[in-house]
Formats: C-alpha cells, sequence, structure tokens
C-alpha cells in the first residue's frame, strides 16, 4: 500500500470516526447500519492515530 493509499483509507475511516462519535451510537450499531466491521473500525482508530 502507497502512502497516498493510506492516507485516503485514513482520511475514509477519520469521517466514519467523527460520524460514529456524533451519531451516539455504539460503535457495533453504528457499523451494522453503514455495512462496516466493527473490527476493521477499531484498525483504523488505532493506525489512523
Amino acid at each position: 500500500m502507497t502512502s497516498s493509499e493510506l492516507e485516503i483509507l485514513c482520511n475514509t475511516w477519520k469521517q466514519h470516526l467523527e460520524a460514529w462519535k456524533q451519531s451516539g451510537q455504539s460503535q457495533v450499531d453504528y457499523c451494522r447500519v453503514h455495512g462496516l466491521k466493527s473490527h476493521q473500525m477499531t484498525y483504523w482508530k488505532n493506525r489512523c492515530r
């Protein structure tokens, strides 16, 4: 994965992370509604700090 691809993925996940925080939902519920996998969100939350 190139650094630009990593940056794009981080930006995408950061948008999801921000929307999740604003939603007031649990991480599992947010992921279910948006067709995401909770373990992937956890991975990107840690990876893109």
